[in-house]
């Protein structure tokens, strides 16, 4: 599966709020984001736009990097905590590849959000 870049907008300003690498479903779910984008999201909500898509992962991080520079030169405040192109990686790349989830049977608790955009996988506006 090719990756893809995507940003979130919030929903009561349309200003963008996070930029992101991913692939499947990334773009549109809540897991595994920092709190500063909880804190948006709880309170405006956030439409998924993707930016570039059919990318490998390499030039996907490099994308991402570069998004989140121009956006930061030009005074926009981000949710993200390190400039892009630095993710864990995926598959046998990820540290936890054929590790045991250490969060196996632990609960998270429920976040409510608001939730726009055209998922990427079907086509269909959310």
């Amino acid at each position: 599966m090719m990756f893809y870049v995507y940003e979130h907008t919030r929903n009561d300003t349309n200003a963008v709020f996070y930029v992101g690498k991913g692939k499947g479903i990334r773009a549109y779910t809540n897991r595994d984001r920092n709190e500063h984008w909880h804190n948006i999201v709880n309170k405006a909500g956030f439409t998924a736009r993707i930016v570039a898509k059919d990318l490998d992962e390499e030039l996907a991080y490099l994308c991402e990097e570069e998004r989140i520079d121009q956006l930061t030169r030009l005074g926009v405040k981000l949710a993200n905590i390190c400039p892009g192109g630095r993710g864990i990686g995926s598959g046998e790349k990820h540290p936890m590849y054929g590790k045991p989830n250490p969060y196996k049977g632990i609960k998270r608790p429920k976040v409510a959000i608001k939730v726009s955009g055209e998922n990427i996988v079907t086509g269909k506006q959310i």
